[in-house]
């Protein structure tokens, strides 16, 4: 993608202008647009108050933060198919998890890290991406692309105990 454009009117519309010429126009569905400012308060923009948004070149949005504070709090269920391989839908939600209420069961993960994964093997597995961030502390987060419906989102899981210093730092 080269340009978003969002026209805020009743029903604002959004122009997605791709790096190729190609252009696709839709409607913004989502009523507020959450912003976070590097320094300062967290607020929401009202869909129809918008203009238009700029945004650096390569950039990506942080989507929601997820903070874990050991990997076993980490862990999802990923359902299997019928030859007993993952396939990237999550099957449940236990309600102690920190997953509860973000991540819910037949979101489907279509991105790890910016790749997407192949779920029948270990190499780039989301169990493989939790091994490298709390074990070899070989990545500072992880960031899931996740599909639920017709709708894609974004999530970033955080080892809270590095970012603290440790476990009650």
């Amino acid at each position: 993608v080269k340009r978003v454009e969002i026209s805020g009117r009743d029903r604002p519309q959004t122009m997605v202008l791709k790096k190729n010429g190609t252009q696709i126009k839709g409607v913004f569905s989502q009523e507020d647009l959450p912003v976070t400012l590097d320094i300062g308060p967290e607020f929401k923009i009202y869909h129809s108050r918008m203009d238009l948004i700029y945004c650096e070149t390569g950039y990506r949005p942080v989507g929601q933060v997820i903070l874990i504070n050991e990997a076993r709090d980490a862990r999802l269920y990923i359902e299997k198919d019928p030859t007993g391989k993952p396939f990237g839908v999550l099957s449940r939600m236990s309600s102690s998890s920190p997953f509860h209420g973000i991540l819910q069961a037949e979101d489907h993960i279509v991105s790890i890290n910016n790749q997407i994964p192949d779920f029948e093997s270990k190499e780039d597995s989301y169990e493989k991406a939790c091994e490298a961030l709390f074990e070899d502390k070989a990545i500072p987060y992880i960031v899931l692309g996740v599909r639920r419906g017709d709708q894609s989102l974004q999530f970033t899981v955080v080892d809270l105990s590095s970012q603290t210093g440790g476990a009650g730092g």
